[in-house]
């Protein structure tokens, strides 16, 4: 019995639960002790488990341990002391175990079941790609973060009417990606499947974006960023970790590439024109300078022009754009300007002939 004056007792206790992407796990443990003069008593209990589901598996560790000890002096200071304990660990599947029992004079072990292997099985690839990766056709996908006014057409099908200047496309991959068509700038590229005992060395993951126009290849004409994300250690780590003790750099990789973020590159400045091929310029020499027809062969006495009536219109609209003309001029500071011959081109037009042709 223990006596009713706490200060003799000593209890200390813990418990813990943590959940991670490929496992529960929890425990705890109680452990008192009790004094009193030369006398002093103990006991000791914990419990530890965790289950897996992907891959499946569970492992628990038991412990209980209790013994007195006595302190006496006679020809010197002397310990008698009695120690019983027990601990169980069990894990499967297969369901296997030991236990081991200690005395104070004797110990030994004891294991039952199938006697299986500790560490869980590792999965096959069918297993791995039905719980933790999407149907083949969601593995690769691309959205508009930016610039999107609306999608039309089907779903299969889709027609996507976007903003150029605003315009930003992400694409996003499933698996993390090791190697592409474009810098992956130092992206982390040890990448494993542990729950497969697959190590980086064989893991390789492709991720290619091309843009086209047609049959013509625009890819050029974009720049690609790599999109960089934490993944969980337990699904693309090197291992398969199921321990308590993880800390959190552990169970996330970082600098992960998973897509790409495609934006078009920036439009050439005015004061830089892009190189024009010279035999683009010659291919039609004939009619190079020909850019405006003109008749020759009308004089002012052609029929065209025997009118009074089209040749005052001719005049009229001449005047008009000679005003719009010093309208325009005025409102950018600049002087009204006249046509220097106004009245030999007035005088050409309505008669036919100049009379003083050196005015």
């Amino acid at each position: 019995m223990i006596p009713a004056d706490s200060s003799h007792v000593d209890v200390k206790g813990k418990l813990y639960f943590a959940l991670v992407p490929s496992a529960v796990m929890a425990g705890g443990s109680l452990s008192a002790t009790w004094h009193s003069g030369h006398i002093k008593a103990w006991f000791n209990i914990g419990a530890d488990f965790i289950i897996s589901w992907k891959p499946y598996f569970y492992d628990a560790h038991m412990h209980v341990d209790m013994g007195v000890s006595y302190t006496y002096h006679f020809f010197g200071t002397h310990h008698i002391s009695v120690d019983v304990g027990a601990s169980l660990h069990i894990w499967g599947p297969d369901f296997s175990g030991r236990a081991h029992i200690h005395l104070w004079i004797v110990s030994f072990t004891v294991s039952f079941g199938a006697g299986s292997s500790k560490e869980p099985p590792a999965l096959h690839w069918d297993e791995f790609r039905k719980e933790f990766l999407p149907k083949n056709s969601k593995w690769a996908n691309v959205t508009f973060s930016k610039g999107l006014i609306k999608q039309t057409g089907t779903e299969n099908d889709p027609i996507y009417v976007v903003n150029p200047k605003a315009f930003r496309v992400e694409t996003n991959s499933a698996i993390p990606v090791t190697s592409s068509n474009h810098d992956l700038k130092d992206s982390n590229k040890k990448i494993n499947i542990g729950s497969m005992r697959i190590t980086g060395d064989n893991l390789h993951a492709t991720h290619n974006v091309l843009i086209k126009k047609g049959s013509t290849d625009k890819t050029a004409d974009f720049t690609f960023v790599p999109i960089k994300k934490r993944v969980p250690g337990a699904l693309w780590g090197p291992e398969f970790r199921h321990s308590e003790k993880e800390t959190a750099d552990e169970r996330l990789i970082k600098n992960v590439c998973m897509g790409f973020e495609i934006v078009g590159k920036p439009p050439i400045p005015s004061s830089e024109t892009q190189d024009i091929e010279s035999e683009k310029l010659l291919e039609d020499v004939e009619n190079f300078g020909k850019t405006i027809t003109y008749e020759t062969n009308q004089d002012p006495g052609s029929d065209w022009l025997k009118s009074a009536g089209t040749r005052q219109k001719i005049i009229d609209d001449l005047e008009v754009r000679d005003a719009d003309r010093n309208n325009l001029l005025e409102s950018l500071g600049f002087e009204k300007i006249y046509h220097p011959n106004k009245e030999i081109a007035d005088e050409l037009l309505l008669t036919g002939t100049i009379d003083n042709p050196s005015t």
